[in-house]
């Protein structure tokens, strides 16, 4: 008979994974949510801005 910890051992790997996403997107929502708190833009809404698309940002 195997003991307790052999079987925390073994399934354990099957719950850090998902645990660390989790962790990573909190971090990054939360980190959003501060930049709009202070009223900074995203990227994405450089993106989406029509005035930063027609502008060309090839020339140097």
């Amino acid at each position: 008979m195997k003991g307790t910890f052999y079987h925390f051992r073994k399934k354990m790997s099957l719950y850090i994974g998902p645990i660390i996403v989790a962790t990573i997107i909190l971090i990054d929502w939360n980190h959003t949510r501060q930049w709009k708190n202070k009223g900074r833009p995203s990227p994405l809404d450089f993106i989406r801005d029509k005035d930063f698309a027609t502008v060309d940002h090839s020339s140097k």
